[in-house]
């Protein structure tokens, strides 16, 4: 009983159809996708299971064209970011936001195959924030430090980890992932 109820917890999601981001904008789903998208990076290093778990169901819908009930959170907002005109009864559009859909998926398989290759990374992680046209100076702060996981000091790593545990508790505390994230310990 015990587990199927932690089951349950873990999988619970918030974003499973339109009409749960009803008046976000683009702007905010963006920030929140990226937070999130930075959280996995950061998950490579101190939880790789998880994060693989996160990524082989992250992708297993792999069309990014619609919400999808049993979806993760990070599928789902990217699937409205990707396609804003398809929702732009339920949230506030920003054309000039966009999701580059080939190169997550590209990140997403490498995550599976357990490939890091920072200069991808990093170059893929810059692109998405000007395609998400974040502006956010600790998600940019983040962003250039994360890549560079194994080379930075213990106290930047808690740092870093702060900043993006603030951000959810700001978005969207309980996002699926952020249920494993905020659990996840430095050092």
């Amino acid at each position: 009983m015990k587990n199927s109820l932690i089951q349950e917890l873990i999988e619970a999601r918030i974003f499973y159809n339109a009409d749960t981001l009803k008046g976000k904008s683009a702007a905010t789903i963006a920030e929140l996708a990226y937070t999130m998208i930075l959280a996995m990076e950061m998950m490579r290093y101190l939880d790789a299971k998880a994060v693989l778990n996160y990524a082989e169901r992250t992708y297993k819908y792999q069309d990014f064209d619609e919400m999808y009930m049993g979806a993760t959170d990070l599928y789902n907002i990217l699937s409205v970011l990707g396609n804003q005109g398809d929702f732009a009864d339920h949230i506030i559009p920003d054309t000039s936001i966009s999701f580059p859909k080939l190169q997550f998926k590209r990140y997403l398989r490498d995550i599976m195959a357990k490939r890091v290759d920072n200069v991808a990374d990093r170059t893929f992680l810059f692109k998405l924030e000007g395609c998400f046209k974040i502006n956010n100076s600790f998600l940019k702060t983040v962003r250039r430090a994360v890549v560079d996981w194994r080379d930075i000091e213990i106290d930047e790593k808690t740092h870093l980890k702060s900043l993006l545990d603030n951000n959810f508790r700001k978005l969207a505390q309980y996002v699926d992932l952020n249920m494993t994230f905020n659990s996840l310990r430095i050092g």
